[in-house]
């Protein structure tokens, strides 16, 4: 693959940079350090335009907050809007197209146009084809891929010397790939492409789908799913990062895929059992509350949302939601919200 060049001199661009800000600033205009940056974008935005020429810019520390996710601890790394976040989105949105290009086509973790509803219609119609399949997970992915070995991998592929001195600015202020941080989600992505091509252009696995560092792979051959399994633990230990060893080939008629949030078998595909506690979790809540709030009501309308993809999922919802709640009320909650925000 040619390196990239060239990419640093299309940043110098005060409109570039001004659209930038306010690609970063979504979902986070109620934060006081995003306020103050939006109501002076002529100030920030120059002034990011002379760091970048004078090759003056700089990361300032950040801190870490504890969350429970999925029954999973996760450590999320908080980072100061400026000049932080708007040098990470300017490192991706620079980039992006260049990834895109190269991107395997059911990678599906952090895409535009993707998703996990993307990916549940293509596994819903694959799972009907194959007779096996084996679902993979590397261990610790985004603590487990250090600064350094991204920014190496970087380097690889860009010659822009002077971009090249940007990335390593962003990446190398910590220690690994932060999880909360703009780059990381579409750098992970980067980070996998080769291996994305190597499982379907050299092991020839008949169908693979990779949402951030979760995959699955079906086949009709069970020998050669198990044996990708151990050639794909090979070719990720040169980055430094390892599979979780407990897993194994099943049959599909046997056990069904749990996957995206969904259990999928060639038959039928049904939600989760923790999404449907969540969902049911929701109910109660929302049974004992005259009013939503505008995250409440966001909250409510996405768990709703994973209905549309189930069998049943609308009588369910006529018979235990539509009396407590109805989604034309949620919508105006959240309509109106939107247009206060904008005023």
């Amino acid at each position: 693959m040619q390196r990239l060049g060239n990419l640093y001199e299309n940043l110098l661009n005060i409109e570039t940079i001004k659209e930038i800000i306010v690609k970063a600033s979504k979902g986070k205009k109620k934060r006081k350090g995003v306020q103050l940056v939006l109501n002076n974008i002529d100030y920030y935005a120059n002034k990011l335009l002379q760091m970048l020429k004078n090759k003056t810019y700089y990361m300032l520390p950040t801190h870490s907050k504890e969350i429970i996710e999925k029954g999973k601890k996760r450590t999320l790394t908080i980072s100061p809007f400026y000049p932080n976040r708007i040098l990470d989105y300017i490192l991706v949105e620079t980039l992006k197209p260049h990834i895109k290009k190269s991107m395997y086509y059911y990678c599906i973790g952090n895409v535009d146009g993707k998703g996990m509803m993307f990916g549940k219609k293509i596994v819903a119609k694959e799972c009907k084809k194959y007779k096996y399949y084996i679902k993979l997970d590397i261990k610790h992915f985004y603590p487990s891929t250090t600064s350094q070995a991204l920014y190496d991998f970087i380097e690889k592929k860009i010659k822009d010397r002077d971009f090249l001195e940007l990335c390593k600015c962003v990446v190398l202020s910590v220690n690994d790939m932060p999880i909360g941080s703009y780059y990381s989600q579409w750098f992970s992505n980067w980070f996998l492409q080769e291996l994305d091509h190597y499982i379907k252009e050299e092991l020839k696995i008949p169908f693979y789908i990779r949402y951030v560092d979760d995959m699955l792979l079906m086949g009709n051959n069970k020998r050669q799913l198990k044996r990708a399994m151990y050639q794909i633990g090979e070719k990720i230990k040169p980055k430094g990062l390892i599979l979780k060893r407990n897993e194994q080939v099943y049959t599909l008629e046997q056990r069904p895929i749990d996957f995206l949030g969904f259990r999928f078998t060639p038959k039928r595909v049904e939600l989760r059992i923790r999404n449907f506690r969540h969902l049911n979790n929701k109910i109660r809540n929302v049974r004992h509350r005259k009013h939503l709030c505008i995250t409440q009501a966001r909250s409510f309308m996405s768990v709703i949302g994973w209905l549309k993809q189930v069998k049943c999922g609308y009588l369910y919802y006529k018979n235990h939601i539509k009396q407590l709640i109805r989604l034309g009320t949620l919508r105006n909650i959240i309509s109106c919200y939107s247009l206060n925000a904008m005023a």
